[in-house]
């Protein structure tokens, strides 16, 4: 997968039966699953486990 421009979306396979998606906004990377949506960091800070599989993202 290659990076993603500013307003893009992409779907990653997790463990769950829907896909996550993870979008960039502004250059902050985000993630729809729960590891990402319950940290209690400020969103430009969280990460998940499908964000940091991007080499170059996180």
């Amino acid at each position: 997968m290659r990076d993603l421009q500013d307003g893009e979306s992409a779907q990653v396979q997790g463990s769950a039966r829907t896909p996550y998606i993870l979008k960039n906004v502004g250059g902050v990377y985000s993630c729809s699953c729960p590891a990402w949506r319950n940290q209690s960091l400020p969103i430009e800070r969280r990460t998940c486990k499908h964000i940091r599989l991007m080499p170059s993202w996180a």
